[in-house]
């Protein structure tokens, strides 16, 4: 079921009718029960439809679930990047850097840590 729904999240054709059973399945799954896939897929719907806040919202909730997660993180950078919000992904690479958490090999310039 999850699979199904996920699958038609990211057809922007049926992105109404599939959230509610995506974000139900979010709020009822226990960490690391397919909860980063539900996730990733919420995530990639609000950005296929441009709806930047919640794309943004949802993946500050991922990266607080899946700290330690690479995908969390370029998921977050690329949510506040894709919002404009180009102060808050400054300040979200600059914050990992500088707290020793790094950032990931897709957005680093080679200059700081990789995780």
């Amino acid at each position: 079921m999850i699979n199904a729904a996920a699958s038609l999240v990211v057809r922007g054709k049926y992105f109404e009718t599939a959230l509610p059973v995506l974000l139900d399945a979010e709020k009822n799954s226990t960490a690391g029960a397919y909860q980063d896939a539900i996730d990733l897929a919420i995530i990639h719907g609000y950005n296929i439809h441009q709806q930047w806040g919640n794309a943004v919202s949802e993946a500050k909730q991922l990266l607080e679930d899946f700290p330690d997660s690479e995908v969390g993180v370029d998921t977050l950078l690329s949510a506040l990047m894709n919002s404009g919000d180009l102060s808050g992904a400054r300040k979200f690479v600059e914050d990992r850097l500088s707290n020793g958490s790094g950032i990931s090999r897709r957005h680093s310039n080679g200059t700081g840590p990789l995780r």
